[in-house]
């Protein structure tokens, strides 16, 4: 009743609808208008299959899942639809089948647009590779904590000083120094990590067999909300 109807209304990161047994647009809420940007009196009667890519329509997505849903109970669904303007969204998505009296008589679909969170997943998957793929070694060290641990290390810091990932992770840095590492310049990093600015040298380290290489270093700090130096990046 009007009370359902308040509450559906009201869940506004939630796109609900609900579809007859042959999967057309009966009911829609105001988030399904807002997520999709369909008016309700533009879709009803539309096939459910008018909000997926056409990759899906093509491969059969809509009516497999509404045939899962009657078979199961429900089907889930995690993937691109397409907005009015034909602009793809991300979305997280249950439909669930309706009986009366044992008999299927619609579908009711509850949907999140996840797009934000998928991209931003997307943007740190590929900075990750990205790190990966270059050559020079790159190594994040947490500046919160004093003991001023690894917390991350490029594919590039791993070829370049024989150690892994897991070897080098909350480790201090200074591991890769050794007798002939230049006091001084051990020092200008010293207090360039205290002090919290950026620092240039160059450094004589040592590799995980023994061996020395000459390290042109960089290190800046990265700073939270707070403006406090959260990272470093060397």
């Amino acid at each position: 009743g009007a009370q359902l109807r308040l509450l559906i209304d009201g869940a506004r990161d939630h796109a609900f609808f609900m579809l007859d047994r042959d999967g057309c647009v009966t009911t829609w809420s105001a988030a399904a208008e807002r997520i999709k940007q369909h008016r309700a009196a533009e879709v009803m009667g539309l096939p459910w299959s008018s909000f997926f890519t056409p990759a899906d329509v093509a491969k059969g997505v809509p009516a497999a899942l509404l045939h899962e849903a009657e078979r199961s109970g429900a089907a889930y669904f995690q993937g691109w639809r397409v907005r009015k303007d034909g602009s793809p969204f991300w979305v997280d998505a249950v439909v669930s089948a309706i009986h009366d009296q044992g008999e299927l008589v619609g579908f009711a679909e509850v949907a999140r647009d996840l797009t934000e969170q998928r991209l931003s997943q997307a943007e740190l998957q590929l900075r990750d590779q990205a790190m990966q793929a270059v050559a020079q070694g790159i190594l994040i060290v947490d500046a919160r904590d004093p003991c001023e641990p690894i917390v991350h290390v490029s594919g590039g810091f791993e070829r370049l000083t024989g150690y892994t990932a897991s070897e080098a992770m909350g480790r201090n840095c200074r591991f890769l120094q050794g007798a002939q590492s230049d006091p001084a310049a051990i020092a200008a990093i010293r207090d360039g990590l205290r002090a919290g600015f950026e620092t240039s040298v160059e450094i004589l380290n040592y590799r995980k067999d023994g061996s020395t290489f000459w390290n042109a270093l960089h290190i800046s700090p990265v700073r939270g909300e707070d403006q406090q130096v959260d990272k470093f990046i060397g």
